[in-house]
């Protein structure tokens, strides 16, 4: 399989590690987190415990600056992968200023 870069599309020349038994769950770090989708957090990481899985997320691995690129390739090792998405998740907006445009 070939696994793209999400930061500039090439290929990715270096090995990604599976992690069998694993579950990347995907949802909103950091406050605020609805009740709900904390809920909903609790009982996946019930089910992978009942399997015998264990439940990460982008908080688990301490790495270096590149945050998307360190999810992308824990995603890519997991066999399992759960979003977490709800209407009461604040949206976040940061507006793209350029300057010095010739």
């Amino acid at each position: 399989m070939i696994i793209y870069n999400p930061a500039d599309g090439d290929a990715f020349t270096t090995t990604i590690k599976s992690t069998p038994k694993h579950c990347f769950l995907m949802t909103r770090l950091g406050s605020p987190v609805p009740q709900m989708v904390k809920d909903i957090g609790i009982e996946v990481k019930k089910c992978c415990h009942n399997q015998k899985y264990v439940a990460i997320d982008a908080g688990t691995r301490i790495t270096g600056r590149d945050f998307l690129i360190k999810i992308w390739k824990m995603i890519a090792s997991s066999p399992i992968a759960v979003g977490v998405v709800h209407e009461s998740i604040p949206h976040q907006h940061k507006p793209i200023f350029f300057t010095n445009l010739v």
